[in-house]
């Protein structure tokens, strides 16, 4: 196998780095060369600098073969997938090179969808079905969550993104008042939310968005949320939530029936989310003059809603609510839950609260 090495503007080296038994990747963090030889008694990989071909690290792999899926980190770990004899399932390996051992780590079984890891799924379960009882909701994990009409949802089956994302969300639930789940459930047909930890949202009909990291939705009645199991599970979940306790808020406050009102003058939602990145350049998105958190919110009125929850529960979002159109929405959304849920003698802040300018905490006089 000969492979052509160099830098730009350099003089390009032809270098022989193996026979046909082998097969070679690039490794796109480091911009080495991984090679994997094909050998009688197993496979050997070689880290090779993409100049000279020399090699700066090896290793065997006896008994193994069959070598797959390679991934190099941000760290310079390698991971690749291969089959042990033993096993009757992929193996996910792990190897450091120019670490304190060069020997390949195999981290453990791979899983997939339709043959999970059941053990660290039924410990998921557990930590679900605690959550369940102390706010009053319903978590569905794995094949569980029901996928609406016009989304289809790739189901989450890694047990490390499940924890992640139960612990992620058990903090965020535990950022609203008592019973304030059940309260608002009380418009569903089971009076319960139910949320569900996927691995991917996907729009599949007209006027849908193409790659949700969040989805709020109703059947037969009942209120679903839907969350990727992502770094941005929690965000998506203020926002999502937003959606979902509309419907009780609308029922119980007129506050959000004024909300349009806080709009700049002239201003029509698009009422669609196909063209809402042409609003790039509006004045409303700049500090002084801002009306809305971002281009998203400019879609509907109930997405413009949800934006002003999700920044309004998030640390570090003083800045998008400096403006006068900005604190005006912000009440109105605050008003509205005070009011909805029996609040409007609460003493105390709410979180969704911080960015006041004026506090709503009632006082006795």
């Amino acid at each position: 196998l000969e492979v052509l090495l160099g830098n730009r503007g350099e003089e390009i080296r032809s270098v022989d780095v193996a026979d046909a038994y082998s097969s070679i990747s690039l490794l796109k963090n480091s911009g080495f060369l991984l090679e994997v030889l094909h050998e009688d008694t197993g496979a050997r990989l070689r880290l090779l600098d993409n100049v000279q071909g020399n090699c700066k690290a090896q290793v065997q792999l006896d008994g193994i073969i069959w070598v797959s899926a390679i991934h190099e980190d941000t760290d310079g770990n390698i991971w690749f997938l291969t089959t042990d004899p033993s096993m009757d399932r992929d193996l996910l390996c792990c190897w450091t090179p120019g670490g304190q051992s060069d020997d390949v780590v195999r981290i453990g079984k791979r899983y997939t969808v339709e043959d999970p890891d059941l053990e660290g799924l039924a410990r998921c379960q557990t930590w679900a079905d605690a959550l369940e009882e102390r706010f009053g909701v319903e978590i569905l994990l794995h094949t569980e969550p029901i996928e609406p009409g016009d989304y289809a949802f790739d189901y989450e089956f890694r047990v490390s993104e499940i924890e992640n994302g139960l612990a992620v969300l058990e903090a965020a639930l535990s950022k609203f008042p008592e019973d304030f789940f059940r309260t608002a459930a009380k418009v569903t047909e089971s009076r319960r939310f139910y949320i569900s930890l996927v691995r991917s949202i996907e729009g599949t009909q007209y006027n849908t968005v193409n790659d949700a990291v969040g989805l709020q939705y109703w059947i037969e009645g009942d209120a679903y949320i839907a969350l990727v199991a992502s770094d941005d599970v929690e965000k998506a979940f203020y926002h999502e939530l937003s959606h979902a306790v509309d419907t009780y808020v609308y029922a119980k406050s007129i506050h959000y029936d004024f909300w349009e009102d806080c709009n700049p003058k002239g201003f029509d939602y698009d009422y669609s989310y196909d063209d809402y990145l042409d609003h790039w350049d509006s004045p409303w998105l700049e500090d002084e003059t801002r009306a809305f958190i971002d281009t998203y919110s400019m879609t509907y009125p109930h997405e413009d809603r949800a934006r002003v929850m999700e920044y309004a529960m998030s640390d570090g979002n003083a800045d998008y609510f400096r403006s006068e159109t900005m604190q005006a929405k912000l009440k109105q959304l605050c008003l509205g839950i005070r009011q909805a849920f029996g609040w409007k003698k609460y003493e105390g802040t709410f979180f969704w609260e911080q960015y006041l300018n004026e506090s709503l905490a009632y006082v006795n006089k």
